[in-house]
C-alpha cells in the first residue's frame, strides 16, 4: 500500500510503501514498516519494529526534443 492513513485500531503488520498517518487516537499493535510516517498526539504504535523503508531512486528520464518543421 502506497499511503496508509489510520484513524481507529488494527493489529497485526502495517506496510506504507510511501506514506503513513496515525491519528489522535489511532492504535497499531504490530511491526510497522514505512518510507514516511506523521504522528499526531494521542497516537500509539506498539510493535516489535518500526522501520524505515528505503525509497527506490527514481529512475532517469530521457528526454528528446520535438521536431521542429
Amino acid at each position: 500500500m502506497a499511503h496508509l492513513v489510520v484513524n481507529g485500531t488494527i493489529v497485526g503488520p502495517v506496510h506504507a510503501a510511501d506514506f503513513g498517518r496515525a491519528a489522535a487516537r489511532s492504535r497499531v499493535t504490530g511491526d510497522v514498516h514505512y518510507a514516511s510516517i506523521e504522528m499526531h498526539l494521542g497516537a500509539v504504535v506498539d510493535g516489535g519494529w518500526c522501520t524505515r523503508a528505503l525509497r527506490p531512486e527514481p529512475k532517469a528520464v530521457e528526454l528528446k526534443l520535438a521536431k521542429t518543421q
